[in-house]
Order: structure tokens, then C-alpha cells, then sequence
């Protein structure tokens, strides 16, 4: 399994980033920015969601922030699964 941990650098750049740039950033904002964790459960439903165009959710979200950053979180999300061993449909946005 792979170490998530960051240095103290590290986690003062994510936790001062708006948006997340890199997995790193990302990882940081969900897990300690949000306090979720990143199980193989929900990593999957939200793959599942933000593949889906029929769901509100996404639309809404590629409305607010565009397609590419849309499909960035997808593949993020895609990642997270990989690391955790988790099967995800490769279905893109």
C-alpha cells in the first residue's frame, strides 16, 4: 500500500490551495479539509456519480467548474481506487 503521508511543507500548500492541482492536494482537501475518508466504498459511488451525465450532481458540477476539471476529479478519484485495490468502471467523463 502506498504511504500518504506528506511533510508539514507539504500540507501547508494543499490546506492554502482554493482548488486542488495535483492527487496530493486533492487527497489532502478530502481527507482533512472535508474529514472524509477515502474507502474503497465511497471512492467507487463517487466514481460511479461523477461518471453518470444523467446525474444532477455532476452537471452541476461541470457547470460550476467546467468538463476538464470534472474529468481531473474523476481521474483522481480513478487513482485513489488503484491505490486502494478498489475495481472502478474506466468509464471517462
Amino acid at each position: 500500500m502506498t504511504d500518504h503521508r506528506h511533510s508539514s511543507t507539504d500540507d501547508a500548500r494543499h490546506a492554502a490551495e482554493a482548488f486542488p492541482s495535483s492527487h496530493a492536494s486533492w487527497r489532502h482537501c478530502i481527507e482533512h479539509k472535508c474529514g472524509i475518508a477515502l474507502t474503497s466504498e465511497y471512492v467507487l459511488e463517487r466514481i460511479a456519480t461523477l461518471t453518470d451525465p444523467r446525474s444532477e450532481e455532476t452537471r452541476r458540477l461541470a457547470v460550476a467548474y467546467g468538463d476538464r476539471y470534472l474529468m481531473q476529479v474523476v481521474a483522481w478519484f480513478q487513482q485513489a481506487a488503484d491505490q486502494l485495490g478498489a475495481r472502478a468502471d474506466r468509464t471517462r467523463v
